[in-house]
């Protein structure tokens, strides 16, 4: 038989049952009416409490002997877990105590102090077509991160729509301390630039306690995971908004019309916050923050560009002053499975027109033929070729199965570098 060993709950509770019968017995003996019909309850239910009784005894002695089973083999833990203020703990076959509080809470103001001298305000004297002015200049305002120290200048990566149409760039450090910069090159379909600042041109002070931000790999993020957004949001320097990896791998199109792989995350981002850092709990960059949802049915939805998408366009700038780019040389549409079954034609991609001298015309493909596969990927939609091309470099093949006349037909497309306009 397993013995039940009282605990102090027990004894306060059985105190406390032992007080209420003697109020209500006091009770009683001034009415003795109420004094009946308690009798009367009482004798009433006494078959349903004997039930009450044994069913709790049994209860309790099945789960007894189930705890005893289970330490017995191993399976759970021996000494009690004492819960103290402010921590917290997962359920786990050794119950690992885990303190979030010390863990990351008191963490991101030591990560933003670190971090801070590394994410600068940026100002571009934008030119701007105006209906009833023609050319005007109107200052806009932007986040940078600062990745490089070079023995001569600072860079700085920030996002291509931040310094686009420039007339004149300038970085605040500080408040106070402010640099000319001047444009390395862009990509304008990733939305991300390359500006640098002379040290010459920086205070020793702000030099003094510069470093680069350190990059960490995006391609492990997963939705949960704690994001720290440090930027300029409406003039505000070095605000600091944190909140969680909402989502990897989004789908998004780009204001310039490319399609881009985003994060999703619901730290706020605001205007201002372009081309700022998105931080993970160790305070490694992760992203560049590009873009929130502005629509006022929607609230907490913000994305940036995946550090791994920007450290090959920052290398590519660096050594050629440009990004190369394969392209395929189509302009299509989709052919969506109803609208396929509606017309009895295949469902892909319809070819509106083929781009002279580009791969796709080498490869001989035709204005309406209809692709319906890209390496082996069937069915296909105009956005899963454009993200095809991207996985690619300039000179490498891309498998294309075509529908021409009730004929399947696959082609080996070589990708060229597309050029810059």
């Amino acid at each position: 038989m397993v013995e039940y060993n009282k605990t102090k709950w027990d004894e306060e509770f059985a105190a406390s049952v032992v007080a209420n019968q003697q109020s209500v017995q006091e009770q009683n003996r001034q009415n003795p009416e109420s004094d009946f019909f308690e009798r009367e309850r009482t004798r009433k239910s006494w078959g349903f409490k004997r039930i009450l009784a044994l069913v709790l005894v049994a209860t309790l002695a099945l789960g007894s002997s189930i705890g005893f089973g289970f330490r017995f083999a191993g399976l759970g833990d021996t000494e009690p877990q004492q819960t103290q203020p402010g921590q917290y703990y997962i359920q786990s076959e050794t119950l690992q105590q885990v303190d979030y509080k010390a863990d990351v809470a008191n963490d991101i103001p030591d990560i933003v102090a670190r971090l801070e001298p590394s994410i600068v305000a940026i100002t571009n004297q934008q030119i701007i077509n105006s209906f009833f002015y023609g050319e005007i200049n109107r200052p806009a305002s932007g986040t940078g991160v600062v990745f490089n120290i070079s023995a001569d200048d600072v860079l700085i990566v920030t996002n291509n729509h931040v310094v686009e149409n420039s007339q004149g760039l300038t970085v605040a450090f500080d408040d106070e301390h402010t640099a000319e910069a001047e444009l390395l090159g862009a990509d304008v379909d990733a939305d991300i630039a390359i500006i640098k600042v002379k040290k010459a041109d920086i205070d020793n002070a702000i030099l003094k306690d510069l470093k680069p931000v350190v990059f960490g790999n995006s391609a492990e993020l997963r939705a949960g995971e704690l994001a720290i957004a440090i930027g300029n949001p409406l003039g505000y320097t070095d605000t600091v908004t944190v909140g969680f990896i909402s989502g990897v791998n989004r789908k998004f199109q780009m204001s310039s019309g490319a399609y881009m792989s985003l994060i999703q995350t619901d730290a706020a981002i605001n205007p201002g916050n372009s081309g700022g850092a998105l931080l993970n709990g160790r305070g490694e960059v992760i992203g560049i923050n590009t873009v929130k949802i502005a629509e006022t049915s929607v609230e907490g939805i913000g994305f940036a560009i995946p550090i791994n998408e920007v450290k090959p366009i920052i290398e590519q700038i660096l050594e050629n002053g440009h990004v190369s780019k394969p392209y395929l040389g189509i302009y299509g549409e989709d052919v969506p499975k109803d609208i396929a079954k509606l017309y009895n034609v295949k469902e892909g991609v319809v070819i509106r027109e083929v781009e002279r001298d580009s791969g796709a015309d080498q490869a001989g493909l035709q204005t309406g033929d209809i692709i319906t596969a890209v390496d082996d990927q069937t069915p296909v939609t105009f956005e899963d070729i454009v993200f095809a091309i991207k996985a690619k470099k300039v000179g490498d093949s891309l498998k294309i199965t075509y529908y021409r006349e009730g004929k399947s037909i696959d082609v080996e497309v070589i990708l060229k570098e597309r050029k810059a306009d």
